[in-house]
This record gives structure tokens, sequence and C-alpha cells, in this order.
């Protein structure tokens, strides 16, 4: 019962490399080191070593988080418990103590959103751990009985599904909002006032990779949708515009990158802007672009593009965009007729330099009234990236002046000095186009106000940016094998992936006929190593048997422990008589010691014959 087994503990280091992002990289090799500890070698850490080991490792972990109570460190805390349960000698409540760890740590994947996985990864380690759970605790003659089996079961889930209940009051990510608080991120429409606050959620959207030359802070503005249709603060996508298909082609611009996404971001595609030029690895994956708001929508999660840095888009014709139709307050009204006197140029100096007496905050609180132009302008003035957008240009609207609302994200963090950035929801960003002289110019309002306590950033470290350089070469490594599908066929792809699992398998068993072999017999193996390559005795021929060996070897030094124990193996090997083993191991302990007389005999020999 308090022996781990192999399958929980390769459900932890799954565990653990979804969790890379959020531990340390020290605590990630400690922990890669103590799994291969126990699950090749079986070695047992003394206990002296192994309280000295984590009582440092809990005060390094301390020492190196951003603070005590935090996310990341309660974290590295579960993976030290839990390794703490897996080098630690078996006792009763082992086992349960080990998957309770477990599930708590398939829980911080949930609460620690800076990687985010396929459905069918947390699927495939929750079952790893329940397989793991059941097969620790249910006896082998109860799997097969239905009513002992679900028995065992509901007993193990009761306990477990209480870890869901400090984590469903303490974290806000995984349950719907309370008191109107939203998390940050980008969707198809914007709507401020509705939420009273915000919190930014470090939940990757995408990594890049800076082949080039890297961009300035300024340009790093990532577009993925406009917004054309306005009712005051309230902004949406407004009529879809017919999609035409964007041409392949190598990046030959400035600025090169290549764009790693996160499923969560659908159909988005954030691109820098300016980018002019696509390329993708499978043709199948579609990109396609809505010229008019120069937006490309696409499902593939990889691509490499170009761009070339500019403050404005070039547009043909004058937009056809709508007046918003709000009944508008005698003050809003008074403000749009001053607007109304200025050109377009004057009407945006003129409203940045009313937005800096306002301020940007996270926690607005909400705009309850009926009118939530007329409250955001005159009475709260504070707000985040959406409030500031969404008047902006409902503003110039109504003064005449076309305008649109984009949404993405501004900046990206840099990992090391490398050039691999990523960029999490807490970049996401809303600002506003402005159509001038034929060019759609953009425009930030919020840039007047926002400060960097404003918006505060997480540094990235040495692990992010291992996690990013692991993640785009198994990319890569993917785009390579599928030119190799394309060029040799699938068929041949299948035939030596098969042929690489069966040998595979092959060693398994190997290794497992090696590892089933009783304690005796795999001692007297290491002892006919230590013979050949320590002691420098004579080289075992291919078909010579262990006991003739054993023999020839005792003959050729004058020692009798060596003829005393191939008598004893054969006993013990052949005859299978059980009281030939104790003996056996003790004259294997007695034949270690005499392999130094082997050396001497050996040196002097050599210098009689000089």
């Amino acid at each position: 019962m308090g022996e781990l087994r192999p399958i929980g503990l390769f459900a932890f280091s799954c565990l653990i490399a979804c969790l890379t992002q959020a531990l340390p990289t020290w605590l990630i090799l400690f922990s890669i080191v103590g799994i291969g500890w126990k699950f090749w070698r079986g070695l047992k850490m003394p206990a002296v070593l192994l309280y000295s080991l984590m009582i440092l490792f809990w005060c390094l972990l301390i020492f190196d988080s951003p603070k005590l109570i935090h996310r990341d460190t309660l974290t590295g805390a579960l993976v030290l418990g839990s390794l703490f349960s897996v080098l630690s000698p078996p006792h009763k409540q082992r086992t349960m103590r080990f998957h309770v760890g477990l599930f708590s740590l398939l829980i911080s994947i949930l609460i620690v959103p800076k990687e985010t996985f396929p459905l069918w990864i947390y699927f495939g380690i929750c079952v790893l751990i329940c397989m793991s759970l059941v097969l620790h605790h249910v006896p082998n003659q109860s799997m097969f009985s239905l009513i002992n089996l679900g028995r065992t079961l509901v007993k193990l889930a009761l306990p477990l599904s209480l870890l869901l209940v400090p984590v469903y009051y303490f974290f806000p990510e995984i349950r719907n909002p309370v008191q109107q608080q939203g998390m940050s991120g980008i969707s198809g429409d914007l709507e401020p006032g509705q939420m009273a606050s915000l919190a930014l959620s470090d939940r990757l959207a995408f990594r890049v990779r800076f082949l080039k030359e890297v961009p300035a802070e300024s340009l790093l503005y990532w577009r993925a949708e406009v917004l054309e249709k306005s009712r005051g603060m309230s902004w949406t996508q407004g009529n879809l515009s017919n999609s035409e298909i964007v041409p392949i082609s190598e990046p030959k611009e400035p600025i090169v990158y290549e764009l790693m996404l996160d499923p969560q971001l659908g159909m988005m595609l954030p691109l820098l802007e300016h980018t002019t030029s696509l390329s993708q690895a499978r043709d199948e994956a579609g990109l396609f672009i809505q010229v008019d708001k120069k937006v490309v929508k696409s499902n593939n999660r990889f691509l490499l593009a170009g761009a070339t840095p500019a403050s404005r888009f070039g547009a043909l014709t004058p937009p056809k965009l709508d007046i918003p139709d709000i009944k508008l307050s005698p003050r809003v009204q008074n403000l749009v007729e001053q607007l109304k006197t200025k050109t377009p140029k004057e009407q945006i100096q003129f409203l940045m330099n009313m937005y800096k007496t306002f301020k940007y905050t996270l926690h607005p609180g909400r705009l309850a009234s009926s009118d939530p132009l007329d409250e955001f302008l005159f009475e709260t003035k504070r707000g985040f990236c959406e409030h500031f957008a969404a008047s902006f240009a409902t503003l110039l609207r109504l003064g005449g002046t076309p305008s649109r609302i984009v949404i993405g994200y501004q900046g990206a963090s840099q990992l090391g000095s490398s050039t691999y950035y990523q960029v999490t929801n807490a970049n996401a960003h809303a600002w506003t186009e402005v159509w001038i002289d034929g060019n759609w110019i953009r425009v930030d309002p919020s840039s007047v106000v926002i400060t960097p306590e404003s918006r505060p950033k997480e540094t990235e470290g040495l692990t992010s940016l291992i996690t990013a350089w692991i993640s785009f070469s198994i990319q890569h490594m993917m785009e390579l094998m599928q030119e190799w599908s394309d060029d040799i066929g699938t068929f041949w792809i299948s035939v030596g992936i098969c042929a690489a699992g069966l040998f595979l398998i092959q060693v398994w068993r190997l290794r497992r006929r090696k590892e089933e072999a009783p304690e005796w017999e795999r001692k007297t193996q290491r002892f006919l190593t230590l013979l050949e390559q320590k002691a420098k005795a004579r080289e075992r021929g291919a078909s010579e048997t262990i006991y003739n060996y054993l023999k020839l070897v005792g003959e050729d030094y004058g020692i009798e422990d060596f003829l005393e124990l191939a008598k004893l193996y054969n006993l013990s090997k052949f005859a299978e008589e059980e009281a030939a083993v104790p003996k056996l191991l003790a004259c294997l302990s007695r034949c270690r010691g005499r392999l130094p007389d082997l050396k001497k005999q050996d040196k002097s020999r050599y210098d009689i014959a000089t």
C-alpha cells in the first residue's frame, strides 16, 4: 500500500511539464532528478538528507517568490509536498497524500493560467491520476467487481472533491464573475461600464519570436478585431465585410516574426500593424482578410509574418460609417457642437487634452445611469482603455469625423535578453483609428493617462524562455514532419513509427525481465561486472557459464571463496534450494572483500615478470 507505482510517477511528471510556467527552474530540475531517482533506480534517500533538502528548498521557494501569498508560491509548495511523498519511505498514508497532491496540482493548472492546453490533455492527466489511485487502493480481486469497485471509488472521490471548495471561492477565473468583476482579454464587442473592476489575467495569449529587427515598444500593437457600429459607449463589429484569401508569400520586410497562438483566440489572428506578408506550413488552414478592416482570420496556430513599421493605413474611398443614433445629454451635446467647429486633427488634440484630467484605473465602478457616456465624461472620469477608446471614437463620430475601435494587444514581455516574447491577456488593449486625408491613423486615447504603475507586468525569467524555446522547436519539428509526410507519404511514416514503437516495447520487456530477476541473482551479476571491470580479472567468454567463469577465476588466484560461490550459484539457480540463497549472499560479501587481493596479485606477477 505504501509503494508508488510507475503510473502515478508518470502522472506527476506530466503535471510538472504543464506547470513549468509557474515553477522556478531549480524546482523543475529538482523534480526531474527526484522522479528519475525513484522511477529508474528505486533508490531510498536517507531520512536526514531528505528532510534537509526539503527544508532547504522550502526556504529557497519563499526567498525566490514575489510574495509569500502568491499562486506560484502555493503551486511550488504543492510540488514540493508531492515530491516529498515520492522520496519518503513507504508508510500507510503515503499513497493517499501523494494522490491528493496530484489532484491539487491538476487544479493548479487551471488556476495558474500562464499556459493553456487542449482539453484532451487535462482529461488524459485526470484519467492517469484516477487509474493510479484505483490501482493503489482497490484490491486486485475487486477490480472485476462493479459493486466493490464503485464503493471504493465513491469513498476516494468524496474527500478529494472537497479540494474544489476553496478553489471556487478564491479564484474567480474558473467561476462566474462576482460583483461585476471581469478578467482582461479580448472579445467581439465592447461595452465599458458594465463591470465595476477588471482583473488582469496572466493567461498566455500567444508567443512571438522576432527573426530580424525587433520593433520598439511603441510599435507593438497587435491588431485582432475592428468594431465599427456604435451605440454610445457600446461598440460591436457591425456588418461583416466580405473576406478574401490571403496569398502565401515569404516575408522579406524589415520585421519578420514567428507567431504561436493559444487556442483561446479561436479564429482571431493578432498581427502587428502593417503586416503585409504571411506564410504558414499547412495550406489547408485558410487565411482570410477583411480588406477594409485590415483584419486577418485563421484557424492556424503557427505562422510566419513580415511587417513594415508605419503609422497609418491607406484608404482609397471614404468609409461609410453611421453616426450613433443615441439621445445626447445637454453636456454631451454642447461638447459635440464644439467639436464640429474643428478640423479632425484639432478634434483629436482637443479630446486628448481633455482626457489628461481623467484617471486610468482598473477599478472604475459601474456606469449605472441611463446615459453612460455623459456619466463617464462629466461625473466619474475614471476608467481603463475600453472607456477611453469607446468615448473617444463616439465623440469623433458625433463630430463628423469617421472613427472606429480596434481591439487586440499592446506590448509584450521579453524573455530574458532573447528574441522571444510572450503576450498574455493582461496585454489586451483597445484603441481607435481615425480617418484623415485618405488614411486610417492610429490614436490611442488612453496613452495620455496610462502610467507604468497602472498596468504592472511580471518579469519573465529563464523558465519562460526555456518553455518558449521548446514550444517553437516542437512546432518546427511538426512542420518538418509535415513536409516529410508530403514527400515520402503517410504510409512509410506509419511504418517507421510502428517499428520504433516495437523497438521501445522490446527494450521495456528486456528491462522488466531484468528487474524481475531475484535479488541474489542481480547482486551476482553486479559482482561479475566488478570482477571484470575493476578487479581486472580474466574476461568471460560469450558462451561461458557463470559457474565455469567463477571456478576458473578461483583457480587462477587460488581463492576458495570464488569456488564456493560458483557451487552456491548453481544450487540457487538450477536446484532452486532456498537454503542456499542466504549462504550465497554471505559468500558474495566475502568475495567482494577479496577483490583488492586480485589487484595485489596482478601487481606482484607484473613485478616478477619485469
